[in-house]
């Protein structure tokens, strides 16, 4: 690329810089006490920003290996989810900028601009064509889930949320996870594995083992799509280049081998915690372990997609066998349950690589398309007006729908003064890591978000307690607060009426091991009719309870917090052990002391 080009992608990378930023800055100025921490109990997007702030927080305040996000007796049983370097990223920016908040609002301005160049180099090394690389990094980063319009059913899902309305619809980087720290990691271990295969020298392969081996603690959607996508290039070259077997075999042994070796504290972790096999099963449910044999939705899609880039890439030449191994790759992991009888939430490959490099194949497609029309004097001019106006409707679009996102969701994203005091008073005034106890599913995944502060009944995402444990705090916890059996009875949602992000959040709390799983759709969902026998037990269980003092014995208890939702079945708790530190409006904070 020359210096013009450079300059035009900087000048870009600029523009997508202020578009993902887009709802920090109208939400700061249309809502009071904005916070993008914020769970208002309607939406995913707030949930899921809170379980990666709960990380980030536990990092800024001195946990530098995310561990349970929720919980003070598992801090150091293992690592969360597998992931933790890009919540350490963010945990470094919430460090020097003082804030978790800051943090992601820094991030969401950061980040996608880097992952946008990164994907113009990798689309260039592909098409040979600036404007198309740059319209395919922009659909990559901001309308990736607009290719799953293969699938007709899903049009008019693709109509609501590209072109009406689709209120909790932002654009996916600003989605899963926020801030998008992780494909930075993923881009880079892509293209060195291109240079690597591509070109003679050495370094680049180990870079790419670098770097995938880097992927181990970053997600593990993108190290296996590595693996088999590399598997089956390594294969096709094996076949088309026999002079340079020994060369091919020699670099996928070195990229899977300096992969492996970085990927050791991985496996220490993975088999720490499978040491205990109920605790690791819980665990693994709880994330989205899907049970059976079956042949994924999105195959025949997938496979016809393939197909048609083959008839339609003529001369096939390295790049075209590189980006068609990695989506056959893919095909194969969204099917790797008829082998397994499992599989861990295949959306993921889908959602996350699958869209992206179908993104990547189509441009690849119409950059070559275009190259043809370079060749005739009459229109010669008309590539270059395609290909901006892709550039312009991508931007335009992407823009729009960050604004209307903002200004239809800002109130989700504002919390009220009662809640910054008690935050505020919580930060200052209680030691650190002390551990609080709420009923309320709102503000239990807000409290390790938004202070420095665990809490006694765990959310079972983010924690790495069992199963029987998440049940035994809820018996405590509800009984503490004397909530009726009725209540307590909806706390178990049936999976086919799912209408809310409480319910949601219901069902993932109690989501057992002895269920096996459903799908509907293209979703997954605890087996209900298993759900309904294992509730019973719990809810007789609560029935029997009797509480005693002696049950805040079992796990660590500092404070008790009353909120608006507590209200609903008592103004104020009398226990003995309780004595009143904080009350506003909407919230007593009781600190308990069992001595007395």
């Amino acid at each position: 690329m020359d210096k013009k080009n450079i300059k035009k992608i900087f000048f870009l990378s600029v523009i997508v810089s202020l578009i993902f930023g887009l709802p920090h800055i109208i939400m700061g100025i249309s809502v009071k006490n904005y916070n993008p921490l914020a769970l208002d109990m309607k939406s995913d997007t707030n949930y899921d920003n809170l379980i990666y702030g709960a990380g980030v927080r536990d990092f800024k305040d001195g946990h530098f290996i995310p561990t349970d996000f929720h919980t003070f007796e598992h801090k150091d049983k293992g690592i969360y989810k597998f992931d933790p370097m890009p919540i350490m990223m963010v945990g470094v920016f919430s460090k020097i900028l003082g804030s978790v908040e800051a943090a992601f609002i820094f991030s969401d301005f950061f980040f996608p601009p880097l992952i946008f160049i990164l994907l113009v180099f990798l689309a260039f090394i592909l098409t040979k064509n600036e404007n198309i690389s740059i319209a395919a990094s922009l659909a990559v980063i901001t309308a990736s889930k607009a290719f799953h319009i293969y699938r007709p059913a899903l049009w008019p899902g693709i109509m609501y949320e590209f072109i009406t309305k689709g209120l909790w619809s932002p654009l996916f980087f600003s989605r899963l996870m926020n801030p998008e720290a992780s494909y930075i990691f993923f881009a880079l271990a892509v293209i060195f594995v291109y240079f690597s295969l591509s070109k003679q020298e050495y370094k680049y392969t180990i870079l790419a083992g670098i770097f995938f081996g880097l992927l181990f603690n970053v997600y593990l959607y993108y190290w296996t799509f590595i693996i088999a996508g590399l598997s089956i290039l390594l294969f096709i070259l094996l076949i088309k280049n026999k002079k340079d077997i020994k060369i091919n075999i020699k670099k996928y042994a070195t990229i899977i081998g300096i992969g492996l070796v970085m990927s050791i504290p991985f496996w220490v972790n993975h088999f720490r915690i499978k040491s205990n096999p109920e605790y690791f099963l819980d665990l693994f449910i709880r994330l989205g372990l899907e049970f059976g044999r079956y042949i994924d939705g999105y195959t025949m899609p997938f496979i016809a997609i393939l197909l048609l880039f083959s008839f339609l890439y003529k001369n096939k030449d390295f790049n075209f066998y590189f980006m068609a191994s990695f989506f056959a790759g893919g095909i194969i992991l969204i099917n790797s349950q008829i082998i397994t009888g499992f599989s861990l939430y295949s959306s993921h490959w889908i959602d996350m690589v699958m869209n992206s490099w179908t993104a990547i194949m189509f441009f690849v497609l119409i950059s070559r398309f275009l190259a043809k029309f370079r060749k005739t004097k009459r229109a010669r001019y008309w590539p270059n007006i395609i290909e901006w106006a892709l550039i312009f409707l991508i931007i335009t679009h992407a823009a729009w729908v960050q604004a209307r996102f903002s200004f239809e969701s800002k109130d989700s994203y504002s919390i009220s003064n009662e809640e910054k005091d008690l935050f505020s008073w919580v930060d200052k005034n209680t030691p650190n890591d002390s551990v609080i106890m709420a009923a309320s599913l709102k503000y239990n995944n807000m409290i390790p978000g938004l202070t420095h502060s665990n809490i006694f009944f765990p959310y079972s995402n983010p924690t790495l307690a069992s199963t029987k444990e998440i049940e035994d705090r809820f018996l405590i916890t509800f009984k503490l607060y004397d909530m009726p059996v009725e209540y307590v009875e909806t706390q178990f949602s049936d999976v086919r009426k799912v209408n809310s992000i409480e319910d949601k959040l219901q069902m993932y709390i109690f989501y057992s091991t002895n269920c096996s799983v459903i799908r509907k759709g293209f979703y997954t969902y605890p087996d209900p009719d298993c759900n309904k026998a294992l509730n019973e037990p719990t809810i007789n269980k609560y029935k029997e309870l009797k509480f005693d003092k002696s049950l805040l014995f079992r796990y660590r208890l500092d404070y008790v917090l009353v909120t608006p939702f507590e209200r609903q079945f008592t103004n104020e708790l009398a226990y003995p052990f309780l004595e009143k530190v904080f009350w506003n409006k909407d919230f007593i904070l009781y600190k308990v002391n069992l001595n007395n």
